[in-house]
């Protein structure tokens, strides 16, 4: 489960027993109740009126989260998915039996989804703080960027929730992840937590520089989603 959901995760895949799942981060744990395994083919996990089910054939996993709200809760939740299913199919053929770590940057701006996600997609909004290339297509597809100090960033589209969403792999990373989203930010309308994850799998530690990058950018874009347009 760490290696492609939760960034710690503890108890037994067991029916009748508990899962722990834990993104220290972001301050979140949940406690999911395993009601059924059918080993090789289908995990039920539930917490209170919700449930998940995981099914496995030949073709993939499938994937069906009942009891969700409406609304914003209804589209995280769906784009939260996809973006774990992307990771989960990149571990799968890129990393298997390898341990991954996850570095988050995040940050509040006086944005919405569909905002950020134009600056998460479109090649003229990624170039104000990213990187110059042709922009973020559908999953599946490729995307290359030029992201400045000798660095570039090619790989394919793993997710891609219309509005909301991207994860994108780095080839030059050692095939690591960068996933770009939001988060609501309680209490305060008009403001979301914009999120970059930059997820990498083995022993083999970041390169500094890059780290640097990543971070550099980030900031950008809150200076840009807020408003700042010299950034």
């Amino acid at each position: 489960m760490t290696a492609w959901q939760a960034d710690e995760a503890s108890g037994e895949l067991e029916a009748g027993s508990m899962l722990e799942l834990r993104w220290p981060a972001l301050g979140v744990e949940l406690s999911l109740g395993v009601l059924e395994v059918v080993p090789e083919r289908r995990i039920v996990l539930a917490k209170g009126a919700t449930r998940v089910v995981l099914e496995l054939d030949d073709g993939g996993v499938a994937l069906t989260h009942s009891g969700v709200g409406d609304g914003d809760e209804r589209e995280g939740v769906s784009s939260s998915w996809q973006l774990s299913l992307g990771l989960l199919m990149h571990y799968c053929e890129s990393h298997p039996e390898s341990s991954r770590s996850v570095r988050w940057l995040m940050r509040p701006a006086r944005t919405n989804t569909d905002t950020a996600h134009v600056f998460f997609t479109d090649r003229d909004a990624l170039a104000s703080w990213l990187g110059r290339g042709d922009g973020v297509g559908a999953a599946g597809t490729r995307f290359s960027l030029d992201l400045g100090a000798g660095e570039t960033m090619t790989g394919r589209v793993l997710s891609h929730a219309p509005g909301r969403d991207v994860a994108l792999s780095w080839e030059q990373d050692d095939h690591s992840v960068v996933v770009l989203r939001t988060l609501p930010q309680p209490f305060e309308p008009g403001v979301r937590l914009v999120v970059l994850s930059y997820s990498r799998w083995g022993e083999k530690p970041a390169v500094e520089a890059r780290l640097g990058l990543l971070e550099a950018a980030h900031h950008r874009l809150i200076r840009v989603l807020d408003g700042e347009r010299s950034a």
